[in-house]
């Protein structure tokens, strides 16, 4: 009965994480769809902007709340089912001109994308297992945890990239023909850098842990948001003329290196479930 309970609870929370992340996706498709937009208009390239960048996104977020070890979907409805429901349920509130073109199409695009997430958790846990006390998995977790702390000192300068090459001209507050305030701009870059710095933080917590198994998808998922974000900020930044090329360029570097992040978090994760903890006759803790 303790069993079913504590199943049935970590289904709740991947379930409610799910429906958080398909929130998040709607800002994504939404951001990627601006940058190319054209006014007034419909175009095919803002719908195959949004969802090149969304369905990939949902697609990696779907790889990490999806329950491993099972290669049908009878497990993982739950989850798919609360990540694309928010792009269904927007569908009422956008403009009636723009459902069918591109409301319609991003659902879609999130549903595949969703499954497919799906599909790869599957097929990952079915690799085969080390034992914790064998010589390779020490080895192998040893290895996970310097990508991990890689990651750490690679997000921890992209926070002081920020901080020092990017806010600053931004807070110089040029005036913009378009209205863009680039002094709001700069605090919304520096909040996202503190982000930066949180997932550093979790990355490091997980790092030190005696066990690397889970734990990784929130971080993992955060440093690729992080990374969209960073992409998206440079294309503002750039169009609306408000700072120095080097801060649009800075941001680019920003967004690649949150995605290295997000790399090396996925591929220390993957390795690290090879392992299987056994208790240790000596009583001491696994690796």
């Amino acid at each position: 009965m303790q069993t079913y309970h504590t199943h049935a609870w970590f289904t709740l929370l991947r379930v409610i994480l799910s429906f958080v992340i398909g929130m998040t996706a709607l800002i994504v498709f939404f951001c990627a769809a601006s940058l190319v937009e054209v006014p007034g208009q419909n175009s095919i390239r803002e719908i195959l902007a949004a969802c090149l960048v969304g369905t990939p996104y949902l697609a990696f977020c779907q790889f990490w709340v999806a329950p491993r070890g099972n290669r049908g979907l009878r497990a993982k409805w739950p989850t798919l089912a609360a990540m694309v429901a928010p792009l269904f349920a927007v569908l009422p509130y956008i403009d009636r001109g723009a459902v069918v073109p591109q409301g319609i199409p991003m659902a879609i695009c999130g549903c595949v994308g969703s499954l497919v997430g799906a599909f790869i958790a599957g097929r990952v846990a079915t690799q085969p297992t080390l034992e914790a006390q064998t010589a390779d998995a020490f080895g192998l977790l040893r290895s996970c945890r310097r990508l991990l702390f890689v990651g750490v000192v690679i997000l921890v300068a992209v926070t002081l990239l920020v901080a020092c090459g990017v806010i600053p001209p931004l807070m110089a507050d040029l005036a913009c023909t378009t209205g863009f305030k680039a002094h709001g701009f700069a605090v919304f870059l520096g909040g996202t850098a503190a982000l930066n710095l949180l997932v550093a933080g979790m990355l490091a917590f997980v790092a030190l842990r005696p066990g690397l198994r889970g734990a990784l998808g929130v971080p993992a998922v955060l440093a690729l948001l992080l990374a969209l974000l960073f992409a998206f900020s440079s294309g503002i930044v750039r169009s609306e003329n408000s700072a120095p090329l080097t801060a649009s360029v800075l941001l680019v570097v920003c967004a690649v290196s949150d995605l290295i992040v997000t790399a090396l978090v996925t591929a220390a994760s993957v390795s690290a479930e090879r392992v299987v903890t056994q208790p240790d006759p000596k009583g001491r803790p696994n690796a």
